[in-house]
């Protein structure tokens, strides 16, 4: 681990990240809201969700890179350079395995919340099967911005922010084992299914400090993302509310989470850092 006195990470506070996001996402809320005043703008069209989506985590990262600037931290070595030669097969192995782990513990979600509140699911469930494309005023766009969103935005935005950011400022606050594990139970929990994207996290954070490079959790995180949408573009919406088999989610879940668990388990195991280990932007640094 790097001295405290050297390491920059640490003026870099976790919370001001939380609070320029609060203070970003109230001036976009502000600026649309009079917008409504001038131009003909639905706020209420589904498409407003990926644009204020973008510009939140867009603008968060421009803050971001300012504050980099202030604290001489180059970005360049933040990122990092993709290893000589690098093997993509075993990545894309281990993206089917988070993907089908993180089906399974959304399905044991789903089936714990039925057992609650089974109304109130039955209404998501339901909302899940409308083609939300439908409703918007530009359709084509929508669809478009959609997949923008999921497949550049939300993988560059985010393994730069809680990977390149979050975790090396915890890391370096309290060792790597909990920033490792903070990091990625926060990113779990800013999603709806958090068990699922905490184990996510987990493996993103050692595929960058394994190769010092957010290029590779960035990919991954992409194909992670196009193989959830995948079968929202593939599926005829023929779920019908009505037909649910809570048991087909117990069992299902439980096959998935069998399935996987295992190889996520050994990956985690076999990759976890040793106390001592770099963080990607001082090892990168060394090494320029």
């Amino acid at each position: 681990m790097e001295l405290k006195e050297d390491n920059p990470f640490l003026q870099l506070k976790a919370r001001s990240l939380l609070l320029w996001f609060m203070l970003i996402s109230l001036a976009n809320g502000l600026f649309f809201g009079l917008m409504v005043r001038f131009i003909d703008l639905d706020l209420n069209d589904p498409i407003m969700t990926y644009i204020i989506y973008c510009l939140s985590f867009g603008l968060l990262c421009l803050w971001v890179l300012e504050r980099f600037h202030q604290l001489q931290i180059n970005p360049r070595y933040v990122v990092g350079n993709l290893p000589s030669g690098y093997q993509w097969l075993p990545v894309v192995v281990l993206v089917a395995a988070i993907v089908m782990f993180s089906m399974g513990t959304a399905l044991l979600l789903v089936y714990c919340l039925f057992l609650i509140a089974p109304a109130s699911v039955e209404s998501f469930l339901g909302s899940l099967a409308t083609e939300r494309v439908e409703s918007s005023s530009v359709p084509a766009f929508y669809t478009i911005l959609e997949v923008f969103s999921f497949l550049v935005v939300a993988p560059i935005t985010e393994e730069f922010i809680f990977r390149g950011v979050i975790l090396q400022r915890w890391a370096s606050k309290w060792g790597t084992t909990p920033g490792i594990w903070f990091s990625s139970i926060v990113f779990g929990c800013l999603h709806v299914n958090p068990i699922g994207l905490s184990v996510f996290g987990i493996v993103m954070a050692l595929l960058y400090l394994r190769t010092r490079t957010l290029i590779v959790p960035i990919i991954a995180h992409l194909l992670n993302n196009f193989l959830a949408i995948l079968p929202q573009f593939l599926s005829n919406n023929n779920l019908k509310t009505d037909t649910i088999n809570t048991d087909y989610y117990l069992w299902m879940g439980l096959v998935f989470i069998a399935c996987s668990a295992p190889f996520l388990i050994h990956f985690i195991y076999k990759k976890w850092p040793n106390k001592r280990v770099s963080m990607p932007y001082f090892a990168n640094l060394r090494n320029q």
